[in-house]
């Protein structure tokens, strides 16, 4: 039975005894597999050799059987590798592929391929053999190495994106600006140290708050309808606002707001950022002060320089004329003295003594008294630009009232009627608005209609962070064509008319309200009289509780809005 069966295998130096009858499965086998099989005898020779080995090394069967196994061994390797193949030989274990370190096989063009090799050992023909399986990985190595290259280049992709957000988070934590993280639904997520700092709030009291407690009760309002309608913050994306923003000990402050949605998580959030701006408007709003303080002091040169070219100069052209005329009239009775008197000499005497001299002389006291108004005046005016001023929080309802008191006696007198309604505190020198109010209210009375009763009324309102006060009357009222001059030095409407004053009431009311940063103007009253109209920084809001406490100053504007 033994002599019957076909060899499957050739021997060195034994003539090819492949088989060739399809009946024999282990040679279809052998022959069908999709790795080169080969094997090898203890002297390292070849001894079969299927037909996918040689596709893989190119040699022809014939060639490589019989050969040394080393012929296959890249040239790198083959000088020790018959220590290796007599090291295993000497204790075989059977090697499954893809087991060790990567392997290359030496093609008969001199191509080394990357390989993965299966040994098991075998006996043929009382001798020990190796079967040696060998696959050619070309294809799968390529994508190996095209798969760690995408890995490596993933890992460089992710250690610049942690660097980038350390580089981000480093930056978020430097900038002076606050920096807030908000959800959706309104909610502060995350917040840089600044924002810790300028809102005065610990970032556990932050984290978890609504972005609206930052705001004063009216831009919460607007922010929290705006959301509903339209459903989240999208409608504030790209916006630049600016509002009032709440510290935690209730002050508020002016900030530049600018808000930008992202997606972290597949979720919406918006980046707030918030820089306070009070101090730049502080600086300038004073620059603004320093130039109306300027125009200020160029409008009383301009005042003074005209008051002494003009209003200065008249009363001295009246002590001139009538002092020559006095001096006329000495001198006629110096001629009257030397002759014998005559009845018609002493009549022309009497007369000049009588009433030549005392006319002279009350228009000499007249203009002296004039010239003594004017510049009393102009050191009152001039006065009010060197008193350091007194700012405090002023309640104007009992400053009204002082003003009133010190007024009643002419009040009562002449019939007047005084309504003041409830008005809103400021921010001021008390001594100085009471000046203010007191001209405002004594103009109103100098300047009655005398056909009906004099009606003056008070009343104020706030307006974001103004208070505005307003003196209405009955009187006769200003034509439009004088509105701009009736606050100049030495103007009057009637300089001839019965109403006393030398023309700086109005004057220091503007000087002072000027000086309070705050603003004067005439218009138009309801009843056809005058409204003056005076408006006064409002005092700043004390305390704030749980954010709920109205601001009536607060206020939010888009880009383009300027400040009320």
């Amino acid at each position: 039975m033994e002599r019957n069966r076909k060899r499957v295998f050739v021997s060195h130096g034994e003539a090819q005894t492949q088989p060739n009858a399809p009946t024999d499965l282990f040679h279809v086998v052998v022959e069908q597999a999709p790795d080169a099989v080969l094997m090898v005898d203890g002297a390292g020779k070849i001894v079969f050799a299927n037909e996918q080995a040689e596709r893989l090394f190119g040699y022809p069967r014939a060639q490589l059987i019989g050969s040394a196994v080393e012929m296959l061994v890249p040239d790198s390797v083959r000088p020790r590798h018959r220590g290796i193949r007599e090291a295993y030989q000497a204790a075989p274990v059977r090697r499954p592929m893809a087991a060790g370190k990567p392997l290359s096989a030496r093609r008969h063009d001199g191509v080394e391929v990357p390989i993965e090799l299966g040994l098991s050992p075998c006996n043929y023909d009382g001798r020990p053999h190796v079967l040696a399986f060998v696959r050619d990985v070309t294809a799968q190595r390529s994508s190996q190495d095209a798969l760690r290259q995408s890995e490596e280049r993933l890992r460089e992709a992710n250690e610049r994106l942690v660097e980038r957000e350390e580089h981000l988070s480093n930056l978020v934590k430097t900038i002076p600006d606050a920096v807030l993280t908000v959800d959706e639904d309104g909610l502060i997520c995350e917040v840089n140290p600044a924002a810790v700092h300028m809102l005065g709030r610990s970032a556990q009291e932050l984290a978890g708050s609504n972005i609206e407690s930052l705001f004063a009760p009216e831009v919460a309002s607007a922010i929290r309808v705006d959301r509903r309608r339209t459903e989240g913050l999208d409608f504030l994306k790209g916006a630049a606002l600016s509002a009032d923003v709440l510290r935690a000990n209730g002050e508020d402050f002016r900030a530049a707001i600018t808000v930008n949605g992202f997606k972290a998580a597949g979720a919406r959030r918006y980046l707030w950022v918030i820089r306070d701006i009070s101090h730049e408007l502080r600086y300038e709003k004073e620059r603004q002060s320093l130039v109306r303080a300027l125009e200020e002091k160029n409008r009383e040169l301009e005042s003074i320089i005209y008051a002494a070219s003009h209003d200065l100069r008249s009363p001295l052209v009246n002590l001139q004329g009538f002092g020559e005329e006095l001096e006329k009239s000495c001198a006629r009775l110096a001629v009257l003295v030397r002759e014998d008197l005559s009845a018609a000499a002493r009549e022309e005497l009497t007369r000049i003594v009588a009433e030549e001299v005392p006319e002279s002389l009350g228009f000499i006291r007249s203009s002296a008294r004039r010239m003594d108004q004017l510049i009393s005046g102009l050191l009152r005016l001039s006065r009010l630009g060197t008193v350091d001023l007194q700012l405090r929080r002023l309640d104007m309802n009992e400053l009204l009232s002082e003003v009133a008191r010190s007024m009643r006696y002419t009040i009562d007198q002449l019939g007047v009627k005084l309504e003041v309604q409830d008005l809103p505190p400021c921010h001021g020198d008390s001594a100085q608005l009471s000046q203010v109010f007191a001209n405002l209210l004594d103009n109103a009375i100098k300047y009655r209609r005398p056909d009906v009763q004099c009606s003056i009324s008070v009343r104020g309102s706030a307006k974001s962070r103004e208070s505005l006060y307003f003196v209405e009357d009955n009187g006769p009222g200003i034509e439009p064509a004088h509105r701009a001059r009736v606050f100049d030095m030495f103007h009057r409407l009637n300089p001839s008319g019965a109403v006393a004053g030398e023309g700086l009431g109005l004057a220091i009311v503007r000087r002072i309200v000027d000086r309070h940063n705050g603003s004067v103007r005439v218009e138009s009253g309801e009843a056809g009289g005058c409204r003056f109209v005076v408006t006064r920084p409002a005092p700043r809001l004390e305390s704030v509780r749980n954010g709920t406490q109205r601001v009536p100053h607060a206020g939010v504007q888009l880009p383009g809005a300027g400040r009320p």
